[in-house]
């Protein structure tokens, strides 16, 4: 039962929000994010800066000082619900701005292009698109 005890206390404190570090979301990250959401509208892409902004407007709520330590203490794991889907959306964001490699997206293309052919050559033979009929429902 110890042992059941002390994982459980592991568990908690590596998912456990320290009150500064509660205080410091709370002061300075709506902030910033507001900043970069900004900037995002004055770049001209004003429907993925609405997005943003509905994100935020959601999790401004919770980003009390009051909310974060009441839902921490019931367990709810912050870095999980809120850290790994910021991270994702500022991944999208961030390679959105990175320019295509014209020679991997040509690539790609001729991949497409030659499995596209293989299709019409299996669509021209009864036999090939049975066959291929049974890969796919298997």
């Amino acid at each position: 039962m110890l042992q059941i005890a002390q994982a459980y206390e592991q568990e908690f404190v590596a998912h456990k929000i320290s009150q500064k570090d509660i205080e410091y979301i709370t002061d300075s990250f709506i902030p910033v994010l507001k900043k970069l959401i900004e900037q995002t509208s004055n770049d001209g892409n004003s429907a993925e800066a609405a997005n943003m902004e509905k994100a935020l407007d959601a999790l401004t709520p919770l980003l009390s000082v009051e909310m974060l330590t009441v839902l921490q203490l019931v367990g709810f794991n912050f870095k999980q619900a809120i850290g790994e889907p910021l991270t994702l959306l500022l991944q999208k964001f961030i390679t959105s701005k990175v320019p295509l490699d014209p020679q991997s997206n040509l690539e790609h293309s001729k991949v497409v292009m030659a499995f596209n052919m293989e299709l019409l050559k299996i669509a021209q033979d009864q036999d090939m698109s049975d066959r291929w009929m049974q890969l796919r429902a298997s």
